[in-house]
């Protein structure tokens, strides 16, 4: 025996408070949110709309696209907040989130049929809806 003690289990935490010190402040925030806290989701939203509207900028290089995915993401993380466990850190639980959920458009674009012109002159742009979106993939 080396004269120290060994820790013990810790305080026991009642059910429903799984907010641990060892947590940090997003993942604190993410499963107040599950209980129903909007204060805690907008705190989140505030944190990281920023990067996740950037992520889906740099993936498909429209604007308005960008901003449609940025809002179902953080929809999609809101109906999932009840269900949410602390796994990994709450960035890498919503940038996979995001990035299927760019899997998932963009394996829609690619379905849809590419709208081609025999008589327009090759040059010429096509307005048809998400055009920008697809052209970049």
């Amino acid at each position: 025996m080396t004269g120290r003690a060994e820790p013990g289990p810790g305080p026991p935490v009642a059910p429903g408070d799984e907010t641990p010190s060892s947590l940090g402040p997003d993942e604190r925030n993410m499963l107040a949110a599950g209980r129903g806290d909007r204060d805690a989701y907008a705190a989140l939203y505030d944190r990281w709309s920023g990067p996740i509207l950037r992520w889906f900028w740099h993936a498909c290089y429209d604007r308005a696209a960008a901003e449609d995915l940025m809002q179902e993401t953080f929809l999609r993380v809101w109906r999932a907040a009840p269900r949410y466990e602390v796994r990994a850190r709450f960035s890498t639980y919503l940038f996979q989130v995001a990035k299927n959920l760019w899997l998932n458009e963009r394996a829609k674009i690619l379905r849809r049929p590419l709208k081609v012109s025999l008589d327009a002159p090759r040059s010429s742009t096509e307005d048809g809806e998400g055009s920008a979106l697809a052209e970049r993939l």
